[in-house]
């Protein structure tokens, strides 16, 4: 075996638009520049464009036909199956429920090599849903099953050390940014905000991500109405999918502290580059993050964040004053009204340079390459002895 260039396979649930998703396409796409042989593995097909994104790049997608929440065994003997046929090295896992069912398949084995991706601390929050809890306590319970842990933020390695998870193995390997897939775009700028019927003089708040309580969003919304004599001309345009009954929670909100048309909710954008460039902030309110993919590719498109001081922001937003307390809705609006009087007071080619710096696509790429080469080399020196 050539443990210099690998047979990797990244499993994933689905390639749904959303942070964990990005980074695996990104992932797979470098590391088979780097030279590996690469195959994403999915339970169910989603017809999005990181599909495409994989198709154009050449790498394979692999359907493992999953039928439902309750389709385990004949699933689990269908991925054992397709994973000995393409003979690989290492599989590595993004999201509790593929990390927990590698382990369970996997975990231990002499090959091949089971590498989990943690992205970010949401995993570890209580959870309404029955399943979703079980899968916090099944991944605990496996955690010294994985030859390595890959960690995208120094918050989510705290969170995993604290409940227990062991410390020798887990890595941190920040997300990477692609730049030629985030950067300003003028035109698309100026086309998206004449759709939207955006006038000049209005600025426009952006947020972006799953619609869910941890995001914040219900903050965000009761910071509107405070934000002083600008505020009449301020829209916040809302990016993101969830359950329609959470949704119509957040509407509901908007509309009874008046924010009426001011709010509008395009649900999901294909066009994040473009989103980014037409808004004049983002802003994440998040109550927890890890290493977040939002804030990352908003500066890469010289939009300014305002975020809250959760997970790894504090790394990535360039300005510590652009930085609010979690949850509080009244520090959000004075900050944000003081970024919007300022014009963010940063250059955009500043912001730019300044993320891709820290988050290279190259430099993520190599690093995790690097840790799937030694835990392959860990069992495969276990199955030589």
């Amino acid at each position: 075996m050539d443990l210099g260039k690998l047979r990797i396979g990244l499993l994933i649930r689905a390639l749904t638009v959303g942070g964990a998703e990005r980074q695996l396409v990104n992932v797979a796409v470098e590391l088979q520049r780097l030279g590996h042989v690469v195959h994403v593995l999915v339970f169910y097909r989603a017809g999005t464009s990181l599909e495409a994104t994989l198709a154009s790049a050449g790498v394979p997608l692999v359907d493992l036909r999953k039928r439902g929440r309750w389709d385990l065994p004949a699933f689990l003997l269908r991925l054992r199956r397709v994973v000995r046929t393409m003979d690989l090295d290492a599989v590595y896992s993004f999201l509790p429920t593929a990390n927990v069912l590698a382990a369970t398949v996997w975990g231990g084995a002499k090959r091949p090599a089971v590498v989990w991706g943690v992205r970010g601390t949401d995993a570890f929050r209580a959870s309404n849903d029955w399943l979703g809890g079980a899968l916090v306590i099944a991944e605990r319970r496996f955690a010294r099953r994985p030859a390595a842990i890959i960690a995208n933020s120094t918050s989510a390695i705290t969170s995993c050390e604290r409940r227990g998870w062991p410390t020798g193995t887990m890595y941190l390997v920040p997300n990477g940014l692609d730049p030629e897939a985030f950067c300003f775009q003028p035109q698309r700028r100026d086309a998206l905000r004449a759709g939207w019927g955006v006038a000049c003089a209005q600025r426009l708040i952006g947020v972006a991500g799953r619609l869910d309580p941890v995001k914040g969003l219900e903050v965000l919304l009761n910071a509107l109405p405070s934000l002083g004599p600008e505020a009449a001309a301020v829209r916040l345009l809302v990016a993101g999918e969830g359950s329609s009954k959470y949704e119509a929670a957040l509407r509901k909100q908007a509309q009874a502290l008046g924010l009426g048309e001011r709010v509008v909710w395009l649900g999901r954008v294909d066009d994040m580059a473009g989103f980014y460039s037409a808004i004049d902030i983002l802003c994440l309110p998040s109550l927890s993050e890890g290493c977040s993919n939002v804030v990352a590719e908003a500066l890469a498109c010289g939009t300014p964040v305002v975020a809250t001081r959760v997970g790894d922001n504090h790394l990535l937003v360039p300005d510590a004053s652009w930085l609010v307390e979690a949850g509080n809705s009244t520090d959000l609006a004075r900050v944000l009204s003081r970024v919007l009087g300022s014009g963010g007071g940063t250059d955009r080619e500043v912001l730019r340079h300044g993320i891709l710096q820290r988050l290279a696509l190259s430099g993520m790429a190599k690093s995790t390459a690097a840790i799937l080469q030694a835990a392959a080399r860990s069992v495969h020196s276990l199955a030589s002895t």
